[in-house]
């Protein structure tokens, strides 16, 4: 059995960081407007939000809501609570006595900024369990009152179920109005959305409390922002998930190519953060701002770039520092390199490795292969790939390291394989397990 020898990575990677649209200065406004509609692609984290009880938490609190809610106490209501503004939200209940002294310093909220903000910084929802019915009671008027308000009903074993395997078609939307404040200024809007019963949601903190487990429920926006622009007689459509200026996500693709509804990861290739660069069309611009209510993306063209260095498809990489021997110099011994990001502790890397030892040993004559681990200790990383004859370069990345390739990268699934040509072009990125089948279509090769 080879032994191998693994270096610490150092990394010297930087970061790369429609209608109506109005140039000035090299400057381009795009006009992003709200429209009601659905992309499947959407992570869970950009479009949807969490219901919860305050029972355990705050148990005064929930109680004056009951009172409130027009239900007897033989109703068996439960009440389930989303905060539209987190930090507003707890000073109210800080102001009201529902808080205590002690817990509203510990937070750490100023005071002085929320002292007059806008009220309404929650939505309430009343449920109630009746044979095998779920029923719901949104408080879209938000007077606390759930007699007024029209139910949903769903099957009492809807909520036992992933919310992307069941069908959400016909859940009435609401009408879900909120507020953001970024830097002093408020502003509101005004979405589409609909809510439903969801159990298993990761997100939710574990508990054996029955009232909290029944309150789970999660809102789903059913719009977005759209935008496009054409140049150089190419048309990009400029799409904006999200809350507010804060908590949104940009994705940027061509009007000619489509997002991938069976494989979600692959359309992080179009996504994109404020402060990127991106070419369009023959033009390479960097992302500069977005306006608080998402309706207008600012966007400024570089002068003087053939091209961009980035973390997606058809970007380039930035040189890195492998020890001693720059990642340019790897590449150049052959026309393709993979790059695979993994770690010992993920289940699925573990379970590609076979795999892909597999394709680099047929295909070694073509293609150079190097392995990142994403680890914790270096131990481990060694007796993995020696145990596992992983006879190929590897290279260890600490996990308590928040910089270097992973963040400029943005690797953030587990495994993921990095296809660059010998001129630091990215050719294929693909994360989670994968068959291979893209890989040798770009590379040419026969089974």
């Amino acid at each position: 059995m080879k032994t191998i020898n693994l270096v610490l990575l150092f990394f010297i990677l930087l970061s790369c960081n429609g209608k109506n649209n109005e140039t000035q200065k090299g400057q381009t406004i795009i006009t992003l407007e709200l429209k009601e509609g659905n992309y499947s692609f959407f992570e869970p984290i950009e479009n949807t939000i969490q219901f919860s009880s305050q029972y355990e938490k705050y148990p005064k609190y929930y109680q004056d809501l009951m009172s409130n809610s027009h239900f007897d106490l033989k109703d068996s209501l439960i009440i389930s609570t989303l905060k539209t503004n987190y930090f507003s939200y707890i000073f109210e209940l800080f102001k009201k006595d529902y808080l205590s002294k002690e817990e509203f310093m510990r937070i750490g909220i100023d005071s002085l900024k929320y002292q007059n903000t806008p009220k309404d910084n929650k939505l309430l929802v009343g449920i109630q369990f009746k044979k095998d019915r779920q029923i719901l009671y949104v408080d879209q008027n938000k007077n606390g009152n759930f007699k007024d308000e029209k139910p949903i009903i769903f099957k009492s074993d809807f909520r036992n179920h992933d919310s992307d395997s069941v069908d959400l078609k016909n859940i009435p939307k609401i009408d879900y109005s909120y507020w953001a404040e970024e830097e002093g200024v408020i502003t509101r809007f005004k979405r589409k959305a609909i809510i439903y019963p969801s159990l298993n949601d990761y997100r939710f903190s574990e508990t054996n409390d029955e009232i909290s487990k029944k309150s789970r429920l999660l809102l789903k926006f059913k719009d977005y922002w759209e935008g496009n622009v054409v140049l150089d007689e190419l048309e990009y459509v400029f799409i904006v998930q999200g809350t507010s200026r804060g908590n949104f996500s940009l994705y940027i693709k061509p009007s000619t190519q489509n997002f991938d509804d069976k494989n979600p990861i692959i359309n992080q290739n179009f996504k994109y953060e404020i402060k990127d660069s991106i070419k369009l069309g023959n033009k390479v611009f960097v992302l500069e701002d977005i306006s608080n209510d998402l309706n207008n993306l600012k966007i400024k063209e570089i002068k003087g770039k053939k091209f961009i260095y980035g973390n997606k498809i058809g970007q380039k990489l930035k040189n890195l520092t492998l020890k001693k021997e720059k990642l340019a110099d790897i590449l150049k011994k052959k026309k393709y390199t993979l790059i695979d990001f993994w770690g010992t502790w993920c289940k699925p890397c573990r379970e590609q490795i076979p795999t892909l030892k597999e394709f680099f040993n047929k295909n070694k004559g073509q293609i150079n292969l190097i392995s990142i681990a994403y680890d914790k200790n270096l131990n481990d990383v060694i007796q993995y790939t020696t145990k596992n004859e992983m006879d190929w370069p590897q290279y260890f990345y600490n996990r308590s390291n928040g910089k270097g390739i992973i963040k400029d990268l943005r690797i953030t699934y587990y495994p993921t394989l990095l296809l660059v040509d010998n001129e630091m072009n990215i050719l294929y990125k693909e994360s989670g397990t994968s068959n291979f089948k893209e890989l040798k279509r770009i590379i040419n090769l026969k089974k």
